[in-house]
């Protein structure tokens, strides 16, 4: 039976039908069968259903999204609870078998053929924002990053191949609507999942899709972006070392050189809303853990993309500068230390003499013809 499902024939049958009534039948079998619900699941064949949900999308795709958005937040979230605990592999089986190809094919087709769906279905969240908060509330997350960790690590061309695939438009737009409600439960949920797979998922990304990726982080809104990068700077400085030290400095320097060119007031932006004190604490714990990377980041990165982008956000960068290196803010939270045979902390006073010097003074490169950083050469001031 569940075979002749799969050729579509009982999912045209939904068509005529009030999706409401549906959904009250499916909130309140889930509400009542939960148990039963993990079972059932756990005992279907996962080709199958991959097949049944590609017939839904290309076929009923405007039906399905209505009823998933009737859907009562925190009885899914009990199901998806359930199933995950006790079929932690269950999903994962999944999504490895779906065509990503048809997939999103029947998203285009959807979005061609219903242009308003998006807009519907966003102004349906902005209405009633408890939808999104109540599903992810009820979500248990030390559960789901297990999840998550196993589809990362097992299946990460997935992602390379949905991000290929996805509208930069449709995305981007997406990214800057859901990032605000969901910055704390994305936080926590990212704390706990396995620094190392994220990081060889973010790699692989930025080394396929360098461009793409890039365009999407410079398209975010930089006001969300540093609320999210401000959340993780000052409850998990932690986290951040750990992933970073975990990133391969050539792919992200290439990355950071292909967003500085895309979009020249991207960093700018972002300086203005970020945490100098969290981002000293931060950097402190880089250089700690991995005292070679920022070295390594700077090695491959084009001084004259830098030199541009520091020149473009002048006017955000020296007040960001000036706090960072504010005694009463932060040089001793900063502590970086002298790293030669001495090992003596870096002095405030020669510290606040070069940044007055670095005010007076104008330093005059030959961009064409950089100088080594293991040359004598004399640097020439104006």
């Amino acid at each position: 039976m569940f075979q002749t499902m799969t050729n579509g024939f009982p999912f045209r049958l939904i068509k005529p039908f009030d999706i409401q009534f549906i959904a009250g039948i499916v909130n309140a079998t889930i509400r009542r069968m939960t148990d039963t619900i993990s079972k059932v699941i756990a005992h279907i064949d996962m080709d199958e259903v991959a097949d049944a949900i590609n017939t839904i999308l290309h076929e009923n795709a405007n039906q399905i999204t209505r009823l998933l958005i009737s859907i009562d937040p925190k009885a899914m979230a009990t199901v998806v609870n359930e199933s995950v605990k006790k079929y932690p592999g269950l999903l994962n089986a999944l999504i490895v078998r779906l065509d990503h190809e048809a997939l999103m094919a029947s998203f285009y087709e959807l979005l061609n053929k219903n242009p308003q769906l998006i807009s519907g279905m966003i102004k349906h969240l902005e209405e009633n924002p408890q939808m999104v908060t109540a599903l992810t509330q009820h979500l248990d997350r030390s559960i789901f990053d297990q999840m998550m960790d196993r589809m990362i690590a097992s299946t990460p061309d997935i992602a390379m191949d949905m991000l290929a695939l996805l509208d930069r438009d449709i995305l981007v737009d997406a990214m800057s609507k859901t990032i605000g409600p969901l910055t704390d439960y994305s936080m926590d949920l990212m704390n706990r999942m396995d620094k190392d797979h994220i990081a060889n998922l973010i790699n692989q990304i930025v080394q396929k899709n360098a461009e793409t990726f890039s365009e999407i982080m410079t398209r975010v809104a930089p006001e969300s972006f540093s609320k999210i990068v401000n959340i993780l700077l000052d409850k998990k400085p932690a986290f951040i070392s750990q992933l970073v030290s975990s990133l391969d400095p050539k792919i992200i320097a290439r990355a950071v050189e292909q967003m500085m060119n895309d979009q020249k007031s991207f960093a700018g932006k972002i300086l203005q809303n970020i945490s100098p004190k969290a981002l000293g604490n931060v950097i402190n714990d880089i250089m700690e853990n991995n005292p070679d990377l920022m070295t390594q980041v700077l090695d491959n990165l084009n001084v004259l993309a830098v030199s541009e982008q520091i020149n473009r956000s002048e006017k955000e960068l020296i007040p960001f500068v000036n706090k960072l290196l504010d005694e009463k803010n932060l040089l001793g939270m900063l502590g970086i230390y002298h790293r030669s045979n001495l090992g003596k902390t870096v002095n405030r006073t020669n510290v606040a003499a070069a940044t007055k010097a670095i005010h007076v003074y104008k330093i005059d490169y030959d961009y064409t013809n950089p100088i080594d950083r293991n040359s004598s050469k004399p640097r020439i001031y104006r």
